[in-house]
């Protein structure tokens, strides 16, 4: 990643809000879905981030496909001020095709 030469000195030292689509192909079904991004984190920092513990949040989703290659797709927010974060204490949650999720505080 350090060779694309991006520019991300504005974000050094911020905390990150990272979320990640993890699309593999159904033969892959069996892996964890921590481990299919563990590579993938490791490969942003010194990059996106100086260090991982700047990772503040991380959502991932997999999604299962027929073909035979995999890739991901990568959002990356900078916090800029992680006392400014709202934690709804009702968390609700939902995914396409199945029933919406609460989580009780």
């Amino acid at each position: 990643m350090a060779s694309r030469d991006w520019d991300l000195g504005v974000w050094s030292g911020y905390e990150v809000c990272i979320t990640i689509i993890a699309i593999i192909p159904e033969r892959e079904r069996r892996k964890d879905v921590d481990n299919i991004v563990k590579g993938l984190l490791d490969a942003m920092e010194g990059s996106v981030y100086t260090n991982d513990r700047l990772v503040q949040h991380l959502s991932v989703r997999r999604v299962l496909h027929e073909g035979s290659n995999g890739w991901c797709k990568v959002h990356v927010m900078p916090v800029r001020d992680a006392r400014a974060d709202v934690v709804d204490p009702i968390l609700q949650v939902g995914w396409a095709g199945q029933e919406e999720i609460i989580g009780d505080p």
